[in-house]
C-alpha cells in the first residue's frame, strides 16, 4: 500500500471513529440519535399476569424468577433469556453425546474381535465377518479404508436378492 493510500484509509478510520462516538454520547446531548431499541429509552413494560402465566408455561426457565423480575423486563429480553437457557441445554446434550460416544469407544476397542480368514461365496458359505456390528468410526475414515483394500469397480453384483425374507416377494 502506497502512502497516499495508507494516508486516505486513516481518514476514512477516523470518519468511522467519530460516526462511532455520535452513539455513545449521553442521553441528555440533544446530538444523540434516536434509537428507538436503546435501553435508555425502553419504557416500562407492561406484561400483564395473564400473559405473564402464559409466558411461564410456554417458556419453562422464566418460572425460576420472580413474576415482579419478570414483570420489569422487556419480551426480548425473556426472549433471550429463554434462547440463553436452550443454548445452555443443547450444550450440555452435546457433551452427553460425546461422553457416550467417548465410552463407547473405549469399550471398542477392550471388546475387539479377531475374524480368522475364510471363504465366502455369498451363497452358501458366508464368512462371520458378515453378522459383525458396523463401523464405529468415522464415515470418512470407513471409506478410505474400503477404497485402499476395494477395486475401483467395486464387486460384481448379484443378480437376485431373495425378496421374500423382507416382505417384497413377488415383486
Amino acid at each position: 500500500m502506497e502512502e497516499g493510500e495508507l494516508a486516505l484509509e486513516a481518514r476514512t478510520a477516523g470518519e468511522l471513529i467519530e460516526e462511532e462516538d455520535d452513539f455513545s454520547i449521553p442521553v441528555a446531548d440533544p446530538r444523540r440519535r434516536a434509537d428507538p431499541g436503546s435501553v435508555y429509552n425502553r419504557l416500562p413494560s407492561r406484561i400483564g399476569d395473564s400473559d405473564l402465566e402464559i409466558l411461564k408455561s410456554r417458556f419453562p426457565r422464566l418460572r425460576e424468577f420472580s413474576d415482579n423480575f419478570l414483570k420489569s423486563r422487556t419480551m426480548e429480553e425473556l426472549l433471550k433469556i429463554e434462547s440463553t437457557s436452550i443454548k445452555v441445554k443443547d450444550a450440555e446434550r452435546r457433551g452427553d453425546a460425546e461422553e457416550r460416544l467417548s465410552l463407547n469407544k473405549q469399550n471398542l476397542e477392550t471388546n475387539a474381535v479377531w475374524i480368522e480368514r475364510a471363504k465366502d461365496d455369498r451363497w452358501s458359505t458366508l464368512h462371520p465377518a458378515r453378522f459383525l456390528a458396523g463401523a464405529a468410526c468415522s464415515t470418512k475414515k470407513m471409506w478410505l479404508s474400503a477404497r485402499a483394500t476395494t477395486d475401483v469397480n467395486g464387486h460384481n453384483p448379484v443378480a437376485n436378492y431373495d425378496l421374500t425374507s423382507v416382505g417384497m416377494g413377488g415383486l
